[in-house]
């Protein structure tokens, strides 16, 4: 039965009667009704919900009545922690007391995010670690266990060493499941039975593509999806979907067996015959020499350089490490035949397990042999010396993977976030993931952007797309004179590391009075809780602060974005998808790189206002947005706010809202 949505959601709803600050929205009423009639009607819907509309609450109650009434589960897949933390947190504890429904409702995370009690006491006993550092945090994860309500990484008010916890998460390979000591008290464990319960299901587009990837193992059954930040699931799925071997992983690999440097692992605490040992050891330096063989000519046939290298012939390099690999396999399972303590046989199964698994992705990574599929080389240079050499392959085209595996599969999909169109239309999203026939509905933010935003558009700058050079040279005077109008409490948002680098470093030393900040000093959360906690900040970020991030209020009253945000054309991915896109005599840009823009490019604007009474000023630095005909297709895509060219508006606009 359809719930009567008007009786819950309007002026003298239920949701009313609980929250005294309440305020009806027509959008979201909009929205929700949407949603009840899908799950009726069993349709896919794409909805685009602006900032304010309350997206969460618009899809929640009509999913609450149906999974109760009809006995169902619904999964709930995010994007980000912090949306994850509000529907668990706040919106479906405040929905169980209002609508006066008793539902069962839960988080559920990737399992390396849970603690893993046999691990964490195996590696105490073991002395996995022994440096003072490790013992003080070790000892901290240890009390901290006791009294863990989840278990879950999250919860710790402290930072865990680097790498540390690898060693002390669950993981699914080296799970021994009802044999473990600690079954009973398994974080991870409570988290599946609550998952398997719950009619609301939390999850985030990660572990919802780990599901897939796996063979629907991960995941309990479900009978709806709701997609929440859709506009992301294309890339996540892309990801998950393909496979990597780098020298990282190899070493990885090995060094849970023994590593002869730290002279740690499986053979320094395994009661094994000295004989078998040294072969081990022997066979684990063909490894080693194999990898660093196989990626230093990969390094010599690349240069070296830094970034991402597209690999087009097969056989790129010599396989100097299949039959290392193979040895090592064997080798295994002679440890296997010593071995009967059930926890050593554990770890022992799932280095073989990786050890197949990496030959296998190897060898399809040299011969090339999955057919849609783009490969590439990532070269990383290590701030201690060396490199991170990975081989990378992904799907190219992976709409008609999606339309098999959800549209197909699952009868009611529901697709929101507040960027999902571009040039008025749905088309774009719905061709990249595989989304043929579906509702479709747009609700406009309630939020009074045309009194409370300005947008400052300049058309007198170089054309970066023709003058590169002269617009990066404009780009830090600019940003300089525009800071020192809105005083910081800013973000400059830029598409390269190249250009954000040389903005910094010209202007760390000439903005008194406000504290500049730069993505890569710090981890992102410890940059936007420094943002946050600071007078006057300014925030010079790449592609992860263009979306999810919220910072309301006063803290942040300017957003620069330097350059409309197109995708790096020399990306592989991005190549092979333009390519493809070319052999079905389409024009790449316009029906691929610019929606695509767009949508990230609203994305970048909806950082500003994020409230009711949130005022501020969006800058766009790159000319084009006028001077090209494409240029109409942003400028469409914002909200009607104020526009000018003129920073004497700009500066008049900054002294009306510091006066409030």
């Amino acid at each position: 039965m359809k719930p009567n949505i008007r009786s819950i959601m309007g002026s003298k709803g239920l949701l009313s009667k609980h929250l005294d600050s309440y305020e009806v929205r027509h959008e979201q009423i909009a929205m929700a009704e949407a949603v009840a009639r899908s799950i009726e009607n069993e349709r896919h819907l794409v909805v685009e919900a602006g900032t304010g509309v309350g997206k969460s609450l618009a899809y929640l109650i009509p999913f609450i009545a149906w999974t109760k009434n009809e006995q169902k589960k619904a999964l709930v897949s995010t994007y980000t922690k912090t949306l994850q933390e509000q529907l668990v947190r706040k919106d479906l504890p405040f929905l169980e007391k209002a609508l006066g429904i008793d539902f069962q409702y839960s988080l559920f995370m990737g399992s390396e995010n849970y603690l893993c009690l046999r691990r964490l006491y195996r590696s105490t006993n073991a002395g996995l670690f022994d440096s003072k550092e490790h013992l003080r945090t070790l000892d901290r994860v240890l009390k901290w266990s006791v009294t863990a309500k989840q278990g879950i990484r999250s919860e710790l008010d402290f930072e865990v060493l680097p790498g540390m916890w690898h060693e002390l998460c669950r993981q699914t390979e080296l799970c021994m499941g009802k044999k473990c000591t600690y079954f009973d008290r398994c974080f991870y464990t409570h988290a599946r039975k609550k998952a398997q319960h719950a009619q609301i299901l939390v999850v985030n587009h990660h572990l919802f593509f780990a599901n897939i990837a796996s063979g629907y193992r991960v995941l309990p059954k479900y009978d709806a999806i709701v997609f929440d930040e859709a506009h992301l699931i294309e890339d996540v799925a892309t990801n998950y979907l393909g496979s990597e071997v780098s020298n990282f992983r190899l070493k990885y690999l090995t060094d849970r067996i023994y590593n002869p440097k730290t002279k740690k692992g499986f053979l320094s605490y395994a009661k094994i015959p000295e004989a078998l040992s040294s072969e081990v050891q022997n066979i684990i330096e063909r490894v080693d020499i194999g990898q660093r063989q196989f990626f230093g000519d990969i390094l010599i046939k690349l240069e070296g350089k830094p970034g991402t290298h597209r690999i087009l012939a097969k056989d790129f390099v010599p396989d100097t490490l299949a039959d290392p690999l193979k040895e090592f396999h064997h080798i295994i399972g002679k440890l296997l035949d010593e071995t009967r303590d059930e926890e050593d046989r554990t770890e022992l199964d799932a280095a073989r397990v990786r050890c197949v698994e990496i030959g296998s992705d190897l060898e399809i990574f040299l011969s090339q042999t999955l057919e849609n599929h783009v490969y590439w080389v990532d070269i990383q240079k290590r701030r201690k010396g060396g490199h991170r050499v990975a081989a990378k392959m992904v799907p190219i085209e992976i709409a008609p993977i999606l339309k098999q595996e959800i549209f197909d599969e699952t009868s009611r999909v529901i697709l929101t976030s507040a960027t999902l169109s571009a040039g008025g239309s749905f088309e774009f999203l719905k061709g990249r993931i595989g989304l043929e026939e579906g509702d479709e509905l747009k609700v406009d933010s309630p939020f009074d952007y045309q009194n409370h935003a300005l947008l400052y558009s300049i058309r007198d700058m170089p054309d970066p797309g023709l003058e590169n050079q002269k617009f990066n040279a404009r780009v830090p005077e600019m940003v300089k004179e525009l800071l020192a109008i809105c005083g910081g409490r800013a973000f400059v948002l830029f598409t390269s590391y190249h250009l954000l680098n040389r903005t910094y470093d010209e202007l760390k030393d000439v903005l008194p009075g406000m504290t500049l900040l730069r993505q890569g000093d710090m981890p992102r959360f410890a940059l936007l809780e420094r943002f946050k906690h600071t007078e006057n900040p300014v925030l010079f970020g790449k592609s992860s602060f263009w979306l999810g991030i919220d910072v309301p209020g006063k803290a942040l009253e300017c957003v620069v974005i330097t350059k409309l945000p197109f995708a790096v054309p020399d990306d592989p991915i991005t190549q092979a998808k333009l390519e493809q896109i070319r052999k079905a005599n389409k024009n790449p840009f316009m029906t691929y790189q610019v929606p695509q823009a767009v949508i990230l490019f609203k994305q970048g604007f909806g950082r500003l206002i994020r409230t009711q009474k949130d005022t501020g000023m969006v800058a766009v630095l790159d000319p084009r947005i006028h001077t090209k005909g494409y240029g109409r297709f942003f400028m469409q895509a914002l909200p009607p706010c104020s526009r000018t060219g003129a920073l004497d508006t700009v500066r008049e606009f900054f002294e009306r809202i510091n006066k409030k």
